[in-house]
């Protein structure tokens, strides 16, 4: 008896699917592996900063990753991702705590400042991340 290709190919899909029912049956828990986004998987630093030059503006979470900055609200929600290669210059004042980031957009550059009182662990995470990403 001879069959034709088609039930051929299905008969094999078949037996796959019954193969893979019968290892999926057996595996206990999740054992599929994942890989998550590269900064996710990085080291990263936080720091509490309020936007303005003092600290009566809004308080935020700066966090310096690899790939680059993302503050977040106090709820814990994404309000920025800054992206490296669109940060111009950083600089930051011991004195009156504030960090300030140029940042590219479009063909504007922005300031923004963030006052924080570990200002100098900030500035020089921030530095050390820029550094070893160039």
């Amino acid at each position: 008896m001879f069959l034709s290709c088609e039930k051929l190919e299905l008969q094999v899909v078949s037996e796959v699917a019954s193969h893979c029912t019968v290892c999926v049956c057996l595996q206990h828990g999740n054992d599929i592996d994942l890989k998550p986004l590269g900064s996710r998987q990085m080291h990263r630093q936080s720091f509490t900063v309020h936007s303005g030059v003092d600290p009566s503006g809004d308080l935020l979470f700066l966090e310096v990753r690899e790939d680059g900055l993302v503050l977040r609200s106090v709820n814990g929600t994404i309000v920025e991702r800054w992206w490296f290669e669109r940060l111009v210059n950083m600089t930051y004042s011991p004195k009156n705590r504030v960090l300030c980031l140029w940042r590219r957009n479009g063909g504007q550059t922005q300031l923004h400042k963030y006052y924080t009182k570990k200002v100098i662990l900030a500035g020089t995470a921030v530095c050390g991340v820029i550094g070893s990403f160039t």
